[in-house]
């Protein structure tokens, strides 16, 4: 099973999109273009036949929460 290179996905986000656009993520597994689309600011579309799958890509791309002093 093939998963994306978080630097491949890095460069490819940024160099072949704008902050809000919209990218698509058809076969979500490692959630590696989801933590590189939600730290460019883009959104995203995912899809796997999995439901727990994708749940986990969006828990794991999802910004950590902020500090409370």
């Amino acid at each position: 099973r093939a998963a994306w290179s978080p630097a491949l996905a890095e460069y490819l986000v940024q160099h072949h999109s704008q902050p809000g656009d919209l990218l698509a993520d058809p076969f979500a597994q490692q959630g590696s273009l989801a933590r590189v689309a939600a730290r460019q600011r883009r959104r995203l579309v995912l899809n796997n036949t999995s439901p727990a799958t994708v749940l986990g890509v969006l828990i794991s791309a999802a910004p950590p929460a902020p500090a409370v002093p």
